[in-house]
């Protein structure tokens, strides 16, 4: 019995030290950058801004250090104009064709608080798998290619992610409101051919949070 306790004892001192995980969520716009990867002949790319949203947990270290994780769902993209003879599309018209890889991801990011001030730097790695990859053709005549091209199984589908960024926090009674900037490189190749957004995944994003 006095085995059991003090393991139990053992076991609350760290949480009776740190203060209880703090839960949170974000969302905002996210584009990737466009390697030379994706200027085929008869292609131009251009960029595209779409969405990103996380549900987190900040889970409080040591002098200013926290562990951030959660889930996180962002849609990647980008557009680009085509000839006739590289509409992907198969018909052979002149038109824009919009690419979207929708990726699932688990973040592992350690965050240090500023002491002192609001600001606060974070860093670490994204665990994320490919959900989908399609792409959507307009043509410039005016008309829409009906059917979605789906290529997801032709693409990489997991993916690492080395992430670094800075945010500041507003705090509002108990609570706090977050915006933040975040770049992520991508060290797993999408793909080498045609549907590819590029080599790897580099992705920049801008995000609002709030954090109870």
């Amino acid at each position: 019995m006095k085995r059991t306790l003090l393991f139990f004892c053992l076991l609350l001192l760290p949480a009776n030290a740190l203060a209880a995980p703090r839960a949170g969520i974000e969302v905002g716009l996210a584009s990737v950058w466009l390697s030379d990867s994706l200027n085929f002949v008869g292609r131009t790319p251009s960029w595209r801004l779409d969405f990103n949203g996380s549900a987190t947990v900040d889970i409080e270290l040591r002098n200013s250090w926290s562990l951030n994780t959660g889930q996180r769902y962002t849609r990647l993209g980008n557009d680009f104009e085509h000839d006739g003879a590289n509409d992907p599309s198969g018909q052979g018209k002149p038109g824009t064709t919009t690419n979207l890889h929708q990726y699932v991801g688990v973040p592992v990011l350690f965050r240090w608080d500023v002491p002192g001030d609001t600001v606060f730097l974070f860093g670490g790695a994204e665990f994320a798998w490919l959900v989908k990859a399609a792409s959507q053709t307009e043509f410039d005549d005016g008309s829409d290619d009906p059917e979605e091209l789906e290529y997801t199984d032709s693409m990489e589908r997991f993916n690492l992610s080395f992430v670094g960024g800075l945010g500041t926090a507003i705090a509002v009674g108990d609570h706090l409101f977050e915006f933040t900037g975040r770049y992520g490189h991508g060290m797993i190749k999408s793909n080498e051919n045609e549907f590819s957004l590029g080599w790897k995944p580099r992705e920049f994003a801008l995000t609002a949070g709030f954090r109870w």
